[in-house]
């Protein structure tokens, strides 16, 4: 881990898996191989355009606003 927080559920296959994870929050930070889901078609999520250095990423049912350079979850959308 380095010293880092992380947030959020890992995949199954992960080692020290839990179900019954919290929900993803602002202010944490999103797991390396979560940020491969960007969503590139952010319009048609009903989502606004992300600022310079951000993306949003789909995780699940949940959109999140991302810093492309830290990891750090910036906002979160629930519902879709």
């Amino acid at each position: 881990m380095g010293g880092r927080w992380r947030y959020g559920p890992p995949p199954p296959d992960a080692p020290g898996y839990r179900p019954g994870y919290t929900r993803w929050r602002r202010g944490a930070f999103l797991p390396r191989y979560y940020q491969e889901g960007v969503v590139s078609d952010y319009w048609r999520h009903h989502l606004r355009r992300p600022p310079s250095g951000y993306n949003w990423v789909r995780a699940g049912d949940t959109y999140l606003l991302v810093s492309t350079s830290t990891g750090l979850i910036f906002d979160v959308v629930e519902g879709f």
